[in-house]
């Protein structure tokens, strides 16, 4: 499951070894939200549900927007980083966020 392991720090006295385990880039554990298209955003909340919903955590918030918000990268990361933390911690008001943004618009648009 974890391929690679790099050595990221020692401890000559004790000879201790401290470990991280790299996944893949195609793990498929995770998602990767980039923000490129407004059927990308559909897809992805489609996605995040029916993983909540396979782990029994559909009706967890902690859960989803914690899944969710380690998924976004590129310009996605950014606009997600500026939304207010209420909507970051609330599923429902972030699925309307995502698909509010034009996502086939410029990276520089506002938020909504």
């Amino acid at each position: 499951m974890f391929p690679s392991i790099k050595c990221l720090s020692t401890d000559s006295g004790n000879e201790f070894l401290t470990f991280l385990r790299v996944r893949p880039s195609k793990d498929k554990d995770t998602l990767a939200f980039r923000g490129d298209t407004s059927q990308e955003a559909e897809e992805f909340i489609h996605e995040v549900n029916i993983r909540a919903f396979k782990t029994g955590k559909l009706k967890d918030q902690e859960w989803i927007t914690t899944f969710a918000s380690v998924s976004f990268a590129g310009k996605a990361l950014r606009w997600y980083r500026r939304l207010p933390r209420q909507t970051r911690q609330d599923w429902e008001l972030l699925q309307e966020a995502i698909l509010e943004k034009d996502w086939n618009n410029d990276e520089n648009s506002s938020l909504g």
